[in-house]
């Protein structure tokens, strides 16, 4: 899935606009997030504020893993963390980050 897709589905998904998710990510306005989408040069820490904003978390998978590997989850200041409690856990990053 290319990224305008991915993020059109974030959007569809967390029941956010474009609008409305640039400004939980800090953005005053949807150009800093449609231009960078449709020339395909987001920045990865963007693409963290934006999926975070929506409720989300961004994830390092291995493909074609004969056996279940955690996921490595990405935060908003870009340090990696090894995902606690697997993909569907329903601690969020900030927890991760306080211990709990």
């Amino acid at each position: 899935m290319r990224l305008s897709e991915a993020l059109k589905e974030l959007s569809k998904r967390a029941g956010l606009t474009y609008k409305k998710m640039a400004e939980k990510a800090g953005n005053s306005c949807t150009t800093a997030l449609t231009t960078p989408i449709s020339r395909n040069e987001m920045k990865v820490s963007s693409l963290i504020r934006i999926a975070n904003a929506a409720g989300y978390d961004v994830l390092l998978v291995r493909r074609h893993a004969l056996e279940y590997e955690q996921p490595i989850v990405i935060d908003e200041a870009g340090k990696k963390a090894a995902a606690e409690d697997g993909p569907n856990s329903e601690k969020t990053s900030d927890n991760r980050k306080e211990g709990n």
